[in-house]
C-alpha cells in the first residue's frame, strides 16, 4: 500500500460520501432538529437549560451519525453496484486493502463532521452550554465504533437489512454495557453481558476520560476496522 496509489481512491470515496442525498438529509435533520431542542430549553423537564442543550446535541450528534454511517456504509460497501465496483478496481490490480480504506474512511470522516457541525451548532444557538472537548471527544469515539460496526456489518453480511441489523445490535450493546455494569453483580445477565464486553467497547462519560481510555477505545475501534478489513480481503466479489 503506497501513499500516491491510495490518496486517488480516497478522493474518489470523498467525492462518493458528498454526493450522497442521505449525507446532506442527516446533517440538515440533526440541526434542525438541535434548533428546536434550543428553543425548548426553558422546558427542560428539570434539568437546567444548559445541560438539557448538551445532552440533546450529544444524542443528536450520535443518533444521526449511526444512521449516516449503516447508509453509506451500505452504499459503499454492501450493496450490489458496490460490489460490482469492487470487483472491476480489484481486477485491475488495486489491492482490496486499500479499496476497503478508500471506502471506511470517508464514512467516518463524514460521520465525525456530522458531530462536530451539531456541537458547533449547539455552542453558537446556546453559548451558555459550550460544549466541552471532553464531551466532543466522547461523541466522537462513540460515533468511531458505531462506523465500524457498520462497516464491518456491510462487508460481513450479504443482505443490507441484516447488516444494519448487525450494527445496531452492536450499537446498543456498546451503550448499555455501562448500565449492566452498575447493576447486581452475579447474575445470569450480567454474566452474558460481561463476556460480551471481551468483544464491545464501551466508552465512560466525558468526565470520566482518560489518555488510557482514549487509547483503550481507539485500540478497540482498530481492531473492529481490523475486522472488516480481514472479511473484506477474503468476501467473493
Amino acid at each position: 500500500m503506497t501513499t500516491r496509489r491510495l490518496l486517488p481512491l480516497l478522493g474518489l470515496g470523498l467525492t462518493e460520501v458528498v454526493h450522497q442525498r442521505v449525507l446532506r438529509v442527516c446533517v440538515v435533520a440533526g440541526l434542525a432538529l438541535l434548533l428546536v431542542a434550543a428553543s425548548l430549553r426553558d422546558l427542560s423537564f428539570g434539568l437546567d437549560q444548559v445541560r438539557f442543550v448538551s445532552e440533546a446535541a450529544s444524542a443528536l450528534a450520535c443518533f444521526f451519525a449511526t444512521v449516516q454511517s449503516i447508509f453509506l456504509a451500505g452504499l459503499l460497501l454492501g450493496d450490489q453496484p458496490a460490489r460490482a465496483r469492487a470487483a472491476l478496481v480489484i481486477t485491475r490490480g488495486v489491492p482490496r486493502v486499500d479499496w476497503y480504506l478508500s471506502r471506511a474512511a470517508p464514512v467516518l470522516a463524514a460521520c465525525w463532521v456530522m458531530v462536530m457541525a451539531v456541537h458547533v451548532t449547539a455552542t453558537v444557538v446556546a453559548p451558555a452550554t459550550m460544549m466541552g472537548s471532553a464531551s466532543l471527544v466522547t461523541d466522537l469515539m462513540r460515533v468511531s465504533l458505531t462506523t465500524a460496526f457498520a462497516v464491518a456489518s456491510a462487508v460481513m453480511c450479504e443482505n443490507a437489512i441484516l447488516a444494519a441489523s448487525l450494527a445496531l445490535a452492536l450499537t446498543v450493546a456498546s451503550l448499555l454495557l455501562p448500565l449492566v455494569r452498575a447493576s447486581a453483580p452475579g447474575t445470569p445477565a450480567q454474566v452474558g453481558w460481561s463476556i460480551l464486553a471481551v468483544l464491545v467497547p464501551s466508552f465512560p462519560d466525558g468526565e470520566g476520560l482518560s489518555p488510557s481510555g482514549i487509547a483503550y477505545g481507539m485500540a478497540r475501534i482498530g481492531v473492529v476496522f481490523a475486522a472488516g478489513a480481514a472479511a473484506f480481503s477474503r468476501r467473493e466479489l
